[in-house]
């Protein structure tokens, strides 16, 4: 009897050890899934911020545009020959409109600089949710740590002008 009382209390031990293992293992199956979800939600949020950067780059460049053909006009009317009085309130209008264009560009670069800023908070974000490299990667983690400089390809260029 003294060998079945052994080997029944291996087995005893054997099953508590089991059982804390599965435990653990539960535990992390959690974890990971928790982590999965906030990867998504700041891949989420830095795809909109991406976008958001992306909308205003395209309005600052309409908005220099306008600033540009405005400031042609204003050229082509101060050399224009003629009578002074319309030429000079077509200049004035043109001049207000060119100030109300650089006031807009100016507020645009605001927006601009405070999505870019949004911007780089996201994406670190983002890193300190990527596990570390072990050797061996987690399922649904992205396996590219450049991931973040390849959601959007019009962001890389116009993010390096803002530095």
């Amino acid at each position: 009897m003294p060998g079945c009382c052994e080997d029944l209390q291996d087995l005893e031990q054997r099953v508590q050890r089991n059982a804390a293992e599965l435990g653990q293992e539960a535990f992390w199956e959690q974890e990971l899934r928790r982590e999965q979800a906030r990867e998504r939600e700041g891949q989420a949020r830095l795809q909109a911020l991406s976008a958001a950067t992306a909308e205003h780059a395209a309005r600052l460049q309409a908005l220099d545009a306008q600033a540009c053909a405005l400031e042609a006009k204003l050229r082509l009317a101060a050399e224009a020959p003629g009578p002074p009085s319309p030429t000079a309130s077509a200049t004035e209008r043109l001049r207000q409109d060119l100030a109300a264009q650089e006031r807009q560009s100016v507020e645009v670069q605001g927006s601009l600089a405070l999505v870019s800023r949004a911007l780089e908070a996201a994406e670190h974000a983002l890193q300190d949710l990527m596990p570390p490299a072990r050797g061996k990667s987690l399922p649904g983690a992205p396996q590219n740590p450049a991931l973040v400089s390849s959601l959007s390809p019009e962001v890389a260029p116009m993010r390096q002008n803002w530095r």
